[in-house]
């Protein structure tokens, strides 16, 4: 599918979460352009691209180190249901676990598809991504996202080499050390090839 097609079919998606009986298809459009243009993701609510650039800039102007964590959730093999579903969970689990075990400062963003990027003090970071990665694994066992019909005969075991659930990964990247915005975002693109390989909720420093 060439990228025009796959942005096409996103925006579709977005125009059916949206329509409701009381909106029409005008409505909908118009409060999809606006969202977009002030940097909020359409389907999580939550601040975008823009948003992130701007707060790494304005953490690295007060020259205080903090960590970025990588976010993906990653779709488990044969009992996976309804991307955009995951998504919502996966955003909804993180604002959950930075409300309680958060600070004031910690920021989450929805980049694209399904990653999002926390951006928190150093202390925190490892407590957030533990209570994350916990909590996930336990509530998708129980999750309507899981297709039992295909894996309720199955035990999972994260060092299995099945991966018959959806889990999440997440990279933990410290910054604050004379790091621009380049290479932090560098950083925050790496960890994408090692999230194709998850078996399991799990993560990681970076070591690069």
């Amino acid at each position: 599918m060439s990228s025009s097609s796959k942005k096409a079919s996103i925006l579709g998606k977005h125009i059916i979460g949206y329509l409701t009986k009381k909106q029409t298809f005008p409505d909908t459009i118009t409060k999809i352009r606006f969202e977009l243009a002030r940097g909020v993701n359409p389907l999580t609510g939550l601040p975008g691209d823009i948003a992130l650039k701007q707060e790494l800039l304005r953490r690295m102007s007060e020259n205080l180190p903090f960590s970025v964590i990588y976010v993906k959730s990653c779709k488990g093999e044969n009992s996976f249901l309804g991307g955009k579903r995951i998504i919502l969970f996966v955003s909804k689990l993180l604002s959950n676990v930075m409300k309680k075990y958060g600070g004031e400062t910690d920021f989450l963003v929805h980049i694209k598809g399904d990653t999002f990027i926390i951006l928190t003090e150093k202390k925190r970071a490892e407590a957030l991504c533990e209570h994350a990665t916990k909590c996930f694994d336990h509530l998708i066992a129980f999750s309507e996202l899981v297709d039992r019909k295909k894996s309720n005969t199955l035990c999972y075991s994260r060092n299995s080499e099945e991966k018959w659930f959806p889990s999440i990964f997440m990279g933990i990247i410290e910054c604050g050390n004379g790091d621009n915005l380049k290479i932090i975002l560098r950083k925050v693109d790496k960890f994408k090839d090692y999230a194709k390989f998850t078996n399991g909720s799990i993560y990681i420093h970076d070591t690069m």
